[in-house]
């Protein structure tokens, strides 16, 4: 497990021990927004091209507003970023860190 993952799970756990399943959800989003230092990004950035400041930045735009969007566009630059990910991963691999389980 990662040693981040696990810090946040200490912290929210130990001050909602009754409540500690309602708060899985915001540990999962929190999570999913840190910088993670193999790759150097979000898993949110990696997915989606962005970091989202709040749950509700995740919510679909209403459909009139996505017929405007580019998606070759969208789909070019997440596909960019893939490929960052990707030599960052190697650079990382290649120097030898050791990644955390």
């Amino acid at each position: 497990m990662s040693k981040t993952l696990s810090q946040f799970l200490h912290v929210v756990i130990q001050k909602n021990l009754k409540s500690w399943e309602e708060c899985l959800s915001f540990i999962e989003f929190v999570y999913n927004r840190t910088v993670h230092s193999t790759t150097g990004f979000s898993p949110f950035q990696i997915v989606y091209g962005f970091i989202p400041l709040t749950s509700m930045d995740l919510i679909p735009l209403p459909f009139k507003e996505m017929v405007n969007l580019d998606g070759e566009k969208k789909a070019k630059m997440v596909r960019q970023l893939h490929e960052g990910v990707q030599l960052q991963i190697k650079k990382k691999n290649k120097h030898g860190v050791c990644l955390p389980c």
